[in-house]
């Protein structure tokens, strides 16, 4: 990102607080703070994340917030994100910044479902990544 445009975000971002500017939508969205053990997440696409971390290939936008979808029940689940909410487990920090791309029904996003779910369990070391991978792997991560 250029100087120039990096400053003015900067600027936008700090004179909205809770605000997040989307540079690709050129947008703003509200800022959430979300707990990820309240999160709908996938867990093929955490077991994915894990073959790109063995490939050296982590996060490259750990600014920026998490997007959710709001479902009509109340839930919420990922749509982007799914590198640093790994990461974010592994290193057990769960409450992060999320903005909410949309809300009700979605024929876009894939809304985990049944086996697919994958728990978060805020007292285990690894948040519940254990329930799916070696804990030996998991820890050659950290």
């Amino acid at each position: 990102m250029e100087l120039r445009k990096f400053i003015a975000t900067t600027i936008r971002e700090y004179l909205n607080e809770n605000k997040y500017y989307d540079e690709d939508d050129e947008e703003y969205y509200d800022l959430i703070i979300i707990d990820l053990s309240k999160l709908l997440l996938s867990k093929r696409s955490l077991l994915g994340v894990l073959d790109d971390f063995n490939n050296n290939k982590k996060s490259h936008s750990k600014h920026k917030p998490l997007n959710v979808w709001a479902s009509d029940d109340g839930t919420y689940f990922l749509t982007d994100g799914y590198h640093r909410v790994f990461e974010y487990l592994l290193f057990n920090d769960i409450k992060q910044n999320a903005i909410i791309i949309g809300e009700g029904y979605s024929d876009y996003y894939a809304e985990p479902k049944g086996d697919n779910i994958f728990k978060v369990y805020p007292n285990m070391k690894f948040n519940g990544l254990e329930n799916i991978i070696d804990i030996d792997m998991l820890e050659s991560l950290k």
